[in-house]
């Protein structure tokens, strides 16, 4: 899935009137953020990116389209859809991560459960 697939999906989920260059910035800062959690698993794909038809690091278009509506709303003063925008991300975000972690294991980290 490709940049410019996720501006659509935005856009037919949560219209807004900013331009793909700063939707490409904010899509930079969701990247690195997912970038440094796959670090933790040696997957570290690059970024950032400087094209719409560059590929996204995870296939999660609501996480994408959650991130750049609560961006969006976030700049345009409108806090209360901005906060539901976000809670609904960190859902989804911490529900990929749990779903990431149970399928991958953290290369040269061994995890001890001190009793």
């Amino acid at each position: 899935m490709t940049i410019n697939d996720v501006f659509e999906y935005t856009e037919k989920m949560y219209p807004c009137q900013y331009e793909s260059d700063v939707k490409l910035m904010w899509v930079n800062q969701l990247e690195k953020e997912i970038a440094d959690f796959l670090k933790l698993f040696g997957e570290v794909e690059t970024y950032p990116h400087t094209d719409v038809t560059d590929e996204i690091l995870i296939e999660e278009p609501d996480i994408y389209a959650l991130y750049i509506g609560a961006r969006a709303d976030f700049a345009n003063g409108e806090y209360a859809r901005y906060n539901n925008k976000v809670a609904q991300f960190n859902a989804f975000m911490e529900e990929w991560q749990a779903r990431y972690m149970r399928d991958h294991k953290p290369e040269g980290k061994v995890r001890y459960i001190k009793i």
